[in-house]
């Protein structure tokens, strides 16, 4: 055994360096273990094999062999380390670095060279990823959105992105390396208190300040500031990242301001409800007792004040539903041009003597999809408002117009649809409004008229009914220069329905036929049926469906009408007139309801065919709408 060649052996195997030995026909003398490891092969398929053919990529081959060329020249330092890739057998390139030195013979002819390696491939990835991100760290700088600076405490800018420009309308970095930083807070106040801040906890994160732009603009931002401070503590640089969030805070408001209004809605829906009921109650049973008293009775003043005071809660639960969005619509196609010659008669009576009504009619304006009696409340409530806004006289101006947007619209934390559109604008020349009332002049039982002078509910049923209706409206105001409402509705390519005309009353509201009347109020159930029999019908009464499905199946083909309440326990009017469908019962069905209910609406939209009477209603709405019903058969 040869003790030094062994003792040599183990070196050459526990070394974590490449031994390799090139002879100078290329081929491979010797490579060690680690040589072998890197390369994924055994000794045995290397030794022998050229080097460059084998081992190395194709794509450096040449270019490393003409290396190894001049080594063997001696063309090249030898004290120069070298780096090329090598390949595995699995394909994967290694990037080796080398030191190099010559093999020479006994006569000093050069045989080959031997090779020191080492494996930098993670070194070269590190590197490589390295330059990548400070390039893409350079990139982002650059092409960032949020708005980076860096100034000093006094607000003299040092630097800043193009994203920091953009936010706050700089034109060039020049103009805003001139510019301090100071003036883009709205006072002083707001700056000592972020410097305060910042000196206290020496880095802020999601620091919500307003600014303004150049202009003037308001904006919103989000900023994490890291301050640079000497070693008294004193605060000698600011770094600033800023996102403007103006467009999220206004979103994030719009989103508060309905989850309010739905939350309000919601309450005065259910209230409304119930009431209904109650005024059914009220109002029938005192429109009965009218009725039946004698004209000089005593009594009927008492109770026609009982009635009046009935339609006037009636009126306010109607708009309490209008801005909670939760009435039922009839809607149809119709011209508001129409509706204004209408209504002018009514205006002009309502507005008084020192107002002038001014209306611009566009001629050929487009007809608009909306409940024809909503439409009516939406105009005689903003006269009124406009009324109450010149208590010394002036001008209510009704105006109509086509318009169109090729593009969206954002406007008061609102986005318009692009579309065809018709204007419907109600101007006045009263006192106006400040941007306090301005701002808030939608919210439901906001008022600025005195106590008792109004239920703060008009201007939020326009806006109910409004956006029912698939529309917009926007205020625009100035104090002592007026106020101008401007509505607008999406246009319809429809032909105007004449059923938009009202429809005579019957001849008569007197019947003789049979009809089933399906209410779990007792209350309503029975003032229904005293109307109802009082005229002459046949009425059958039934508290829920179950109970009605029985009546029917006993009383086949007598009962010509049935008058179901829509929201009943158990079984609901639609899931009643579904079964009875199913059966093939043809019934004619009258639905009652103070409350939408999605199961005859889509949206809010009464469906086409459904026959609907809205609670609270009165002896006179009841039987007109039977009788209408009845004599279609």
């Amino acid at each position: 055994m040869n003790l030094r060649s062994d003792i040599a052996q183990k070196y050459l195997d526990i070394t974590g360096s490449i031994i390799l030995v090139l002879n100078t026909d290329e081929t491979v003398e010797l490579i060690n273990r680690r040589g072998c490891d890197i390369l994924g092969l055994p000794e045995k398929e290397i030794l022998g094999k050229n080097w460059f053919d084998h081992f190395l990529p194709s794509h450096t081959r040449e270019e490393v062999r003409n290396v190894f060329q001049k080594l063997i020249k001696g063309q090249v330092s030898l004290d120069e380390m070298y780096e090329n890739p090598v390949l595995t057998n699995r394909g994967e390139e290694k990037t080796i670095a080398w030191n190099n030195s010559l093999i020479r013979g006994e006569s000093g002819t050069i045989e080959g060279t031997l090779s020191s390696g080492q494996d930098i491939t993670e070194r070269i990835i590190a590197e490589r990823a390295l330059r990548q991100s400070e390039e893409k760290y350079r990139s982002f700088f650059e092409d960032d959105l949020t708005g980076d600076y860096i100034s000093t405490p006094d607000g003299r800018l040092l630097f800043c992105n193009p994203a920091f420009l953009d936010i706050f309308g700089f034109s060039s970095l020049q103009q805003a390396m001139n510019y301090n930083i100071q003036e883009l807070y709205n006072s002083l106040d707001d700056r000592k208190k972020l410097l305060s801040d910042l000196q206290k906890k020496k880095r802020l994160y999601n620091y919500e300040m307003q600014l303004h732009k150049l202009d003037g603009t308001p904006i919103f931002v989000t900023a994490n500031v890291i301050g640079k401070f000497n070693k008294q503590n004193a605060l000698i640089e600011i770094k600033g990242y800023l996102y403007d969030v103006t467009h999220h805070k206004r979103t994030e408001e719009q989103f508060w301001l309905a989850q309010k209004m739905e939350a309000i809605g919601r309450l005065a829906g259910g209230v409304a409800h119930d009431f209904n009921n109650m005024l059914s109650v009220i109002n029938g049973y005192s429109d009965l007792v009218m009725h039946r008293l004698p004209k000089e009775h005593p009594l009927q003043k008492d109770i026609a004040m009982i009635f009046q005071a009935g339609k006037k809660a009636e009126a306010l639960t109607r708009q309490l539903l209008a801005f909670s969005r939760r009435q039922i619509m009839q809607p149809k196609v119709i011209s508001l041009n129409f509706l204004i010659d209408e209504l002018e008669k009514m205006l002009r009576r309502l507005i008084g003597e020192d107002i002038e009504l001014i209306t611009k009619k566009y001629s050929d304006l487009g007809a608009v999809k909306a409940d024809p009696t909503q439409m009516e409340q939406v105009i005689l409530n903003l006269a009124v408002n406009s009324r109450d806004a010149m208590p010394k006289g002036g001008k209510l101006i009704i105006e109509t117009r086509n318009v169109s947007f090729s593009s969206d619209l954002e406007l008061e934390r609102v986005t318009m649809l692009a579309g065809e559109y018709v204007l419907l604008s109600v101007t006045d020349t009263g006192v106006g409004m400040d941007e306090k009332t301005r701002v808030n002049i939608f919210e439901p039982f906001y008022t600025t008229k005195e106590k008792g002078k109004g239920t703060g509910l008009g201007l939020s049923t326009v806006y109910g009914i409004i956006k029912q209706s698939g529309g917009y409206i926007w205020v625009y105001a100035e104090p002592g220069k007026g106020t101008t409402f401007k509505i607008y509705l999406p246009r319809v390519d429809e032909k105007i329905e004449d059923s938009v005309i009202r429809k005579s009353p019957p001849e008569t509201l007197k019947g003789n036929e049979t009809i089933l009347l399906v209410e779990d109020d007792q209350g309503v159930r029975e003032v229904s049926q005293m109307i109802l029999s009082q005229f002459g019908y046949s009425v059958l009464t039934a508290s829920d469906g179950e109970t009605a499905l029985k009546i029917i199946e006993n009383n086949a083909g007598k009962i010509k009408l049935m008058i179901t309440d829509l929201v009943m326990p158990g079984m609901s009017g639609k899931e009643l007139t579904d079964k009875l469908s199913q059966s093939g019962n043809g019934l004619k069905v009258l639905y009652l309801s103070g409350y939408t209910d999605e199961a005859i609406l889509d949206h809010g939209i009464l469906n086409k065919g459904i026959n609907f009477l809205p609670k609270p209603f009165g002896t006179q709405e009841l039987l007109q709408k039977v009788r209408e019903i009845l004599d279609n058969l």
